[in-house]
């Protein structure tokens, strides 16, 4: 979030509103609880508690819609796969920033490759049908965090499956996390943990405005937005300011990355 826009990381880690989900990610909540139990009964107790806080009038809309993407993955698990562990927390300390690197992929298992070697998979399920960068951003991080927490007793490959459940046609994109691109990565991640703690101790985050702010959770309670919308949609030259509230935050966050707290 911080590097798609610093303002609304801040607003949101801060949680200076706490806004009613979208459709989209009530939709997005319930395919990932549903598909990540296989107790019939458990599944369906939680696909009902999650639809009862829908107002009446859509349940039934976003019902058919989370049950025919459950289908969809319950029909693209792998059946070779085994150790499966479904949305676990994967953590690992970084000693250089005092970081953790907190990770929650949908799944992770091993599976034995074509020539006999063991693989660790990861895998990342999204309910849209079209791959976006974000995504890929996101698994890439996945496969960094799992990595640097196997390091040291795994040497085999690790596939990385962003699952596009609104795909029929090409749902698995698949990629192969490279070790040596570790130590690149992890300068990546820690120029951005640099980059928050300057604007956490300066307390300015610099808004990125656009149409994707319409689709902003926060973007209501967004200063930055209102007078984006107030110029018609031209602010491009709105500087960084703080949120109103200078209330500083107590547990910063790189979007799976907690800096760990006494």
């Amino acid at each position: 979030t911080f590097q798609m826009c610093q303002l609304a990381y801040r607003l949101i880690k801060a949680r200076a509103a706490k806004e009613a989900l979208r459709d989209e990610q009530v939709l997005g909540n319930l395919t990932h609880d549903g598909s990540a139990v296989t107790d019939e009964g458990s599944r369906e107790r939680l696909l009902q508690e999650g639809l009862a806080e829908l107002p009446a009038e859509k349940r039934a809309e976003v019902e058919s819609k989370v049950r025919k993407l459950i289908q969809v993955a319950d029909e693209l698990e792998d059946e070779q796969a085994f150790d499966i562990r479904r949305e676990k927390l994967v953590r690992w300390l970084d000693e250089v920033t005092g970081w953790e690197l907190v990770a929650k992929p949908d799944e992770v298992s091993m599976t034995v490759g074509e020539r006999g070697s063991e693989i660790i998979q990861v895998v990342d399920k999204k309910t849209g049908g079209r791959l976006r960068d974000s995504h890929v951003d996101q698994i890439f991080f996945f496969g960094l965090v799992v990595y640097l927490t196997r390091r040291e007793d795994f040497f085999g490959s690790i596939k990385l499956i962003v699952r596009l459940l609104g795909d029929t046609e090409n749902p698995d994109r698949e990629f192969w996390f490279s070790r040596a691109k570790v130590d690149f990565n992890l300068r990546n991640v820690r120029d951005v943990i640099r980059q928050i703690e300057s604007a956490l101790e300066k307390n300015r985050f610099k808004p990125t405005l656009g149409d994707h702010c319409e689709r902003c959770s926060v973007k209501e309670h967004c200063r930055a937005y209102l007078r984006w919308k107030e110029n018609g949609g031209d602010g491009d030259n709105v500087a960084s300011f703080p949120p109103t509230s200078r209330q500083r935050l107590k547990v910063p966050q790189l979007g799976g990355a907690r800096r760990r707290t006494a």
